[in-house]
């Protein structure tokens, strides 16, 4: 296995915390056998960004994911994170403030909708 230094740092930190030590190494292997060749391809940086959100530290589930055909993985992840767009390409800790900052203008959205008074939706 080839050096794992050119994946962006936000995916080995995501490694580390959702597999800690016994298990890193292992995912870093995995992930650089399928796509160890293309490393240095943004591209494949955001697959392996949206393998890891969608496995959440599982490893059954990550082999699972790598198994899939590329595409179906991002579009897996943008469902699993709320539909908002391909923003795979962001470091993990830009898509946890956005992914934030999207819930709460949802939220205030719902409730902003509770608060029209019944004939808004008159003749709609």
């Amino acid at each position: 296995m080839g050096s794992i230094d050119v994946l962006p740092d936000d995916i080995i930190q995501r490694i580390r915390d959702d597999y800690g030590d016994d298990q890193a190494w292992y995912v870093l292997s995995v992930l650089s056998c399928c796509y160890g060749d293309r490393r240095n391809n943004q591209f494949y940086a955001d697959v392996i960004r949206s393998i890891l959100f969608i496995a959440k530290g599982n490893l059954d589930r990550l082999l699972q994911e790598v198994a899939c055909e590329y595409r179906d993985i991002l579009l897996e992840a943008e469902e699993a994170s709320g539909g908002f767009g391909h923003y795979f390409r962001m470091p993990f800790p830009e898509i946890e403030r956005l992914m934030q900052v999207l819930e709460k203008e949802y939220q205030e959205e719902i409730k902003a909708r509770e608060q029209l008074p019944p004939s808004y939706y008159e003749g709609a």
